[in-house]
Order: C-alpha cells, then sequence, then structure tokens
C-alpha cells in the first residue's frame, strides 16, 4: 500500500471517527436533557410524597387525639355513675 493511499485511509478513518463524535455528541445531549427531566419529575414526586406524609401524619395526630378525648369522656362517664 503506497503512502497516499495510507493517507487516504486514516483520512477516511478521522472523518468517520469526527462524524461518530457528533453523533455521541447529539445523543449525549438527549440523553442530559431526559435525565435533567427525569431528575424534575422525581424531585416533584418527592416533594408531593412528603407532604402527603406529613399531612398523614397530622391527620393521623389529630384522630389520635380526638379518640383519646372521646376515651377520656367515656371514663368521666363511667365514673359519675
Amino acid at each position: 500500500m503506497s503512502t497516499t493511499d495510507k493517507l487516504q485511509q486514516i483520512s477516511a478513518y478521522l472523518e468517520k471517527l469526527l462524524s461518530d463524535m457528533e453523533q455521541l455528541k447529539a445523543e449525549n445531549r438527549s440523553l442530559k436533557q431526559e435525565n435533567s427531566d427525569l431528575r424534575s419529575t422525581f424531585d416533584r414526586l418527592e416533594k408531593d410524597f412528603n407532604s402527603l406524609r406529613l399531612e398523614h401524619t397530622d391527620q393521623t395526630n389529630t384522630v389520635r387525639t380526638k379518640l383519646q378525648t372521646v376515651l377520656n369522656r367515656l371514663s368521666e362517664l363511667e365514673s359519675s355513675c
């Protein structure tokens, strides 16, 4: 193989490499955007979950307090009889 052929082969290889790198760069941008979107969705869901968990805890505490009040009143009624 002559030097000219080798240089042409190297040149063609480098052009393909550059093309592949551009394609990978585009795919990487796309994946970064998808990752960012997924992160935003996750953050929103995590915030919603934490909010619901706090709300559930508050509701549970409210019901527990009401139950304790009812039990106390029942005890008072039983004592007064």
